[in-house]
């Protein structure tokens, strides 16, 4: 299903970010093939920024965290991460109706994400200035 920007602050998908604002304290975007121009988006592309310290206070130390990433050698840092995004992914499903990919990003992984997108900047979903 594609999305038909912008959104009204009434959208179920606004008022849900707005939540997720609220409980990690950062900025929530619309990312992905949602913004991409691909016709038939195959899911809702959804993350929050929050600062490295915030991130790594919540699961741990944020070049660990990208590491595992790229290697696929996972410790607790990955799997806390995974955990908590399935239970925000769960609710924002349940909210929503949309099929939703929801992660959490640390600041340093969401500017590398900027640099490389430049053609298509993240769409501020959460209604806080």
């Amino acid at each position: 299903m594609k999305l038909k920007l912008p959104l009204a602050p009434e959208n179920t998908l606004v008022r849900w970010a707005n939540a997720i604002r609220g409980f990690y304290g950062g900025p929530v975007y619309l990312v992905g093939s949602q913004i991409t121009g691909a016709e038939n988006p195959r899911d809702v592309d959804v993350i929050c920024v929050i600062s490295d310290d915030d991130f790594a206070m919540r699961y741990g130390n944020v070049q660990q965290f990208i590491e595992e990433g790229e290697s696929g050698l996972w410790t607790d840092v990955r799997w806390k991460w995974s955990d908590d995004c399935i239970k925000k992914w769960r609710h924002g499903v349940k909210e929503t109706g949309l099929n939703i990919d929801f992660k959490v990003q640390p600041q340093t992984q969401f500017e590398g994400y900027k640099n490389i997108h430049t053609a298509f900047p993240p769409y501020k979903l959460d209604t806080r200035q």
